[in-house]
């Protein structure tokens, strides 16, 4: 009604039809809702009421709204109604709603600062996470690095084994002799030569039985 549509009562429990100027009174009184009269819920009617639509309806529920409705009246006869419940009680003066409007003031600014305080905190943590991140991420990449050279040196190793075995193989030599040392043995430290073998002694005889005859050495 307010924007000057029209408007139709229509409830569970009744239908009062289209709002008029004549028919307003009593569907005020009934809060619209739907038992001012005693139409009934009828498809026949309701189809029969749709069909007595008209466009104009909507200008006068516009003026109805606005003389019945209007906010300051209804403000002011609240103000009425208060001053006959308590005839005594004095209205509230300019210092009393300056002095409110001071207090609420005062609550913008505590919240503001400690909205203030909170967003520095979560600034900070912010800052700190992102650093922490950073580190991270650079330890991350050392790793990644020497994690490449150890695969590039494991990969040289691999190729100067596969040459010294190709060399070997030209020569004739076996690729893994015993006793040989390997590109893979370069770790173990010096080589050892060969134990001697047992010297040769004799039983306790005599020299000249023992010893080979001279001009035979």
């Amino acid at each position: 009604m307010a924007c000057g549509r029209a408007a139709y009562v229509y409830d569970f429990a009744g239908r009062d039809g289209w709002v008029t100027a004549d028919r307003y009174p009593a569907l005020e009184a009934d809060n619209f809702a739907g038992l001012a009269t005693e139409r009934g819920v009828d498809p026949g009617a309701l189809a029969a009421d749709l069909g007595d639509y008209d466009a104009g309806m909507g200008d006068v529920n516009r003026d109805l709204a606005v003389r019945h409705h209007h906010a300051g009246g209804h403000a002011h006869a609240l103000v009425g109604l208060f001053r006959e419940l308590a005839p005594g009680a004095a209205g509230a003066g300019p210092m009393d709603e300056l002095a409110r409007l001071g207090r609420r003031q005062w609550d913008v600014e505590r919240q503001a600062m400690q909205l203030r305080w909170e967003l520095g905190r979560a600034t900070d943590e912010r800052d700190a996470a992102h650093a922490a991140a950073a580190a991270l991420a650079q330890e991350r990449d050392a790793l990644a690095r020497d994690h490449a050279a150890l695969h590039d040196a494991h990969g040289a190793l691999a190729a100067d084994r596969d040459a010294w075995v190709e060399k070997r193989a030209e020569r004739g030599v076996p690729a893994s002799p015993a006793g040989a040392r390997t590109p893979s043995s370069r770790s173990r430290g010096p080589l050892r030569p060969p134990p001697a073998p047992p010297r040769r002694t004799c039983p306790s005889r005599p020299r000249s039985r023992c010893s080979p005859p001279r001009g035979r050495r």
